[in-house]
């Protein structure tokens, strides 16, 4: 078997938020965003080739995302 290469890695900050809390989403959102950028600066992170990074917030069972550059 021949050894395959890795084409993308994925960097990913999950928030859970209840349904209850959904007034909350944008702020939460910006929270991970920050966070994603936070880890970004990490010199072994940021050395990483085709790293797709993304901030999730779950409101209950539906998932709101971004990518992050």
């Amino acid at each position: 078997m021949g050894c395959s290469l890795v084409k993308y890695q994925f960097l990913i900050e999950l928030k859970y938020l209840k349904k209850s809390e959904s007034k909350k989403l944008t702020k939460t959102m910006e929270l991970a965003t920050q966070q994603v950028n936070r880890y970004l600066q990490k010199p072994e992170i940021s050395e990483l080739e085709s790293l797709k990074s993304y901030a999730v917030v779950f409101v209950g069972k539906k998932g709101h995302f971004t990518l992050v550059d």
